[in-house]
Formats: structure tokens, C-alpha cells, sequence
């Protein structure tokens, strides 16, 4: 056995070094490293048991009222995370080996216990990708996906769950995380008392686009994510962020939120005190194509767009018998003036993330739970396009409907019969004022850490 030349031993690194150490470690290895050296051990099962998970399946719940009822273990998980549905991603049916779903009320009994997790600070509920009603899952025998009636349920139980722990311990849950809540409405969840009063304590709520939950706890909010699996914040409907007041706010991701409009980022540009903003998927609206009944059921204001030929004359504008007529639309917003807002409005942001990834629904790339997780790029896709009709995917991305999948990435959208290319019309504007923003902020930040 070789001798260690430098003489270094576990006994001459300090604790943060240590900690360090075993948080570069996968998950999997700590049970041994808990075993490998003394030092190692109380960071390593500070981490193993950092989180703490319960899914509706007899081994996990059983997993779970062991770690719950051990009063040395259950003051270690600072995370709780429920799973509303044995595989949320659905990856396949036998996901969990031989486990079923277990009994509705066994896992909701065992959603009691997280009152005995005191030294937790965030709750985290993931669910699956989809809601299915009950009568289309009946028809078509369809068994993975959650029903409204089964989610909404959940909702109800782990709101009391957390407001009983709140009751019992001497520091209330402050992080609520919810990983495919939808846009769906759950007034028996928002209307109740419950709700209002775990809602008093939040300083920070992940989700999707929901204003019942942002606006009323808006002011007292320091991170704040948003996220859905598709495009949204300008058609449809415009997210209505033009009253939304975030004055405490020092944390935001934002997830395949889209900009259509020059003033719709206002409200992010009214938080002075960002110190981190994540932009995960975000893109602006490049063109549209808009049915006029759309625009107006949507009630879609176009007047800042600059109205456009139809670009493949070849196809008239009616749609079929009576479906109204098509619209054209080019929006002439670029990131250049987003960048250089970000750069010059926001005096505190030190730290910024820029990332995209697949919009193929199987991709996590952008899912809530990787906010933290981005990098920082330059992308060919930050622009997008709307082309109503067109299934199963009405945003055309550059490169999405390419018939050249072989080329290297170039910006190419394929968007009503034609191309586009917004990344190339902009690139000398956007490469810049992006550089100039980078810079702005690397400074700020070394400044801050003199």
C-alpha cells in the first residue's frame, strides 16, 4: 500500500470542507460513506436524511412511519416530499416492481404524520403530468393518471397535514413546492380556512401560474417559481401580472414563460431587491398566426404587433365553413431590450441562469424541481412562434419542424408553410446586449463578495 505523500488526514479539514465533500457524493453512496470515517458520518446522514419521501405504495409509506416514529432521524429531514401517484412520471405501469397503489386513506393517514417532522421547511407535492377525468379513464381504461376528485383530495389532507405540523411545532413551513399542480381551480382548497392560514407562513411558493395562491401573499414573498410544461404569460391568456406587487421578492424562475409584449415584464422589472432570477425555457413571441374569433375570445390585444401577409399564399386565410378568418402577425420584440432592462433595472441581481431544453413532454429539461439546476447560454431557441391550429404542438421552436435534422442548430422556426429565423434577425443585438448584461452582473456580484 502506498503511503500518503502530502501526510494529509480526515482530521485536517475543517467542517464546510467536509461538508463539501459529501455533497459532491451521489446519493446512493452515502449509506457507505456514513461507514468510511467518523468525520464523514454526520454530514453524510445529515444528508441522506435531508429529505424525506412518501408515496401512495405500502413499502414507501411503511419507510416513512419508521423514519417518523425514530425521534433522533425525524429531526434531520429539512425537505418533505409527497408523491401523489406511484410513478409521476410515467415512465411505465410496473415502475414500482410489484407495488400497487395502495388504499386512498392509508396514504392520506400517513400524510398525518409529516406534523412530526418539526424541523422541516419546505413541503414539496408531485404529481403526475395529467389530470383524467373519471368517466374518460372508465371508457378508454386508462389507470395512470390522477382524477380532479383523487387530486383534489390530496390538496385538502396535505394542507391539514401541514397545518397541524404547523400547530405542534415552534417554527411554521415556510416553502411550498407543487410539480404539475396545473392552472386548475380548487376553491375547496382556496376558500378554506386551512388554506389562509399554512398561506400566512409561506416566504417562498413554486407552482404554476395560479393567482388565488400568489396575489394574496404576494407582498411578503421572497421566491417565488412559475412554471408550466408549455408556453404561457401571452396567449391563450395574458398572465395578469400588471397589479402583481412583489416588493420582499429576492428569488424567481421563471419556466416557458413567454413574452409577446414590450411592457409584460414590468412587474418582474418592479423588484428591486432580485438577487437571483432563473429563466428556464423563457422565450419571446416572434410571429402569430391567430384566428379572429381567437383574438377575440382570447381577447388578445395585437395592437403593438405589426399585422402581416399571410406567407404561404397558396393557403387561403378562411378557415373551412363559417371557422373565421386567419390572421398575421409579426411582434418585433427582441431580447436585446429584455437583457439590457435586466442588466440596467434590477441593482441587486448578482445571479442569473439561462437554460433550455426538449419541449417533448417525456423531457424533465425543464421541470420545476431542476430551477436551481441551469446554466447560463446564449440559445438559438429563445424565440418562438404561434401558429394556432396546428397539433399537437401550436409553438413552433427553431429546429422543432425542420426538415434538415441533420444540420447544426441555425434558429429556423417552421411556422404557417414558411420559414422564420428571429434568432439570426436579431443575433448582432441580442449577442450584444446579452454579453453586456453578463458583465454588468459578474461585476456586481464580485463587488458584493469583497
Amino acid at each position: 500500500m502506498q503511503s500518503n505523500p502530502a501526510g494529509i488526514r480526515m482530521d485536517d479539514f475543517s467542517g464546510a470542507i467536509i461538508d463539501m465533500i459529501v455533497s459532491r457524493c451521489s446519493f446512493e453512496d452515502l449509506p457507505n460513506i456514513r461507514l468510511a470515517a467518523t468525520r464523514l458520518s454526520r454530514p453524510a446522514t445529515r444528508r441522506l436524511f435531508g429529505q424525506v419521501v412518501l408515496k401512495p405504495t405500502e413499502e414507501s409509506i411503511s419507510q416513512w412511519k419508521a423514519i417518523a416514529q425514530d425521534d433522533k432521524i425525524r429531526q434531520l429531514p429539512k425537505i418533505v416530499a409527497i408523491w401523489s401517484y406511484p410513478d409521476i412520471d410515467l415512465r411505465t405501469y410496473e415502475s414500482d416492481g410489484d407495488e400497487s397503489m395502495v388504499k386512498q386513506d392509508a396514504f392520506f393517514d400517513a400524510l398525518d404524520d409529516l406534523k412530526r417532522f418539526e424541523n422541516a421547511q419546505s413541503v414539496n407535492l408531485l404529481s403526475t403530468p395529467d389530470v383524467c377525468g373519471s368517466d374518460y379513464a372508465r371508457s378508454h381504461w386508462i389507470t395512470l393518471f390522477e382524477d380532479p376528485t383523487y387530486r383534489k383530495s390530496t390538496l385538502v389532507r396535505l394542507f391539514g397535514a401541514i397545518q397541524a405540523r404547523n400547530d405542534d411545532s415552534a417554527s411554521a413551513i415556510k416553502d411550498l413546492t407543487f410539480r404539475n399542480l396545473q392552472n386548475m381551480p380548487v376553491p375547496e382548497v382556496t376558500m378554506s380556512e386551512t388554506f389562509r392560514s399554512v398561506m400566512q407562513s409561506i416566504e417562498g411558493l413554486h407552482n404554476g401560474f395560479l393567482e388565488d395562491w400568489i396575489h394574496p401573499i404576494s407582498s411578503r414573498l421572497k421566491r417565488l417559481s412559475l412554471y408550466d410544461r408549455t408556453n404561457w404569460g401571452i396567449l391563450p391568456g395574458r398572465f395578469p401580472a400588471e397589479s402583481l406587487q412583489l416588493p420582499e421578492l429576492e428569488d424567481l424562475s421563471l419556466g416557458y414563460y413567454t413574452i409577446g409584449q414590450d411592457n409584460q415584464l414590468d412587474w418582474l422589472f418592479r423588484c428591486k431587491h432580485l438577487k437571483r432570477l432563473n429563466l428556464h425555457n423563457v422565450q419571446i413571441l416572434s410571429h402569430a398566426m391567430l384566428v379572429d374569433q381567437s383574438i377575440e375570445s382570447w381577447s388578445v390585444d395585437t395592437r403593438p404587433w405589426q399585422s402581416i401577409a399571410n406567407p404561404d399564399p397558396r393557403h387561403g386565410v378562411r378557415v373551412g365553413r363559417g371557422g373565421g378568418i386567419r390572421k398575421f402577425f409579426k411582434t418585433n420584440v427582441q431580447w436585446a431590450t429584455f437583457y439590457d432592462r435586466i442588466a440596467n433595472e434590477m441593482p441587486h441581481l448578482t445571479r442569473i441562469t439561462i437554460a433550455y431544453g426538449s419541449s417533448c413532454e417525456d423531457d424533465i429539461q425543464h421541470d420545476i424541481q431542476e430551477r436551481d439546476n441551469l446554466g447560463l447560454s446564449f440559445d438559438t431557441k429563445r424565440y418562438v412562434a404561434f401558429w394556432e391550429g396546428i397539433l399537437p404542438n401550436p409553438w413552433p421552436e427553431a429546429d422543432e419542424r425542420s426538415h434538415h435534422r441533420e444540420d447544426e442548430p441555425n434558429g429556423k422556426i417552421e411556422w404557417c408553410r414558411t420559414e422564420i429565423n428571429p434568432h439570426a434577425e436579431y443575433l448582432d443585438e441580442d449577442k450584444e446586449a446579452y454579453n453586456r448584461m453578463v458583465e454588468v452582473i459578474q461585476q456586481r456580484r464580485s463587488r458584493t463578495s469583497e
